[in-house]
């Protein structure tokens, strides 16, 4: 059984939102490092683990050589912290937008 994307987008917009952000985010970041030609480079990573907030420590155990794969990892783990941060928040708007949208009706 799949769900189609505008379904999903239509239950929970802060939850894709979030994910899609950060998704976005680690995309350009990982663009940034693949053409980038400072010697340096490899500390843009540390913005991933700034961006992932506390699931950006998992990353320390995951040593791998390629860097298309943390891209990978960090979008997926991230994006699901992102995403339960953003369940959170439609939770909320859910619970409190279907009671005040009642206010100054008559309820029989």
């Amino acid at each position: 059984m799949f769900v189609r994307l505008p379904t999903i987008v239509a239950r929970w917009p802060a939850t894709t939102f979030l994910f899609g952000v950060h998704a976005a985010l680690v995309m350009l970041l990982y663009f940034g490092w693949r053409f980038s030609v400072d010697p340096e480079r490899e500390m843009m990573w540390l913005w991933t683990l700034i961006l992932d907030l506390p699931i950006g420590f998992l990353y320390l155990y995951f040593q791998v050589p390629s860097h298309f794969l943390p891209a990978i990892i960090s979008i997926v783990l991230g994006g699901l912290g992102w995403a339960l941060v953003g369940w959170l928040l439609d939770l909320l708007r859910k619970r409190y937008s279907s009671t005040s949208s009642l206010r100054g009706q008559i309820h029989i």
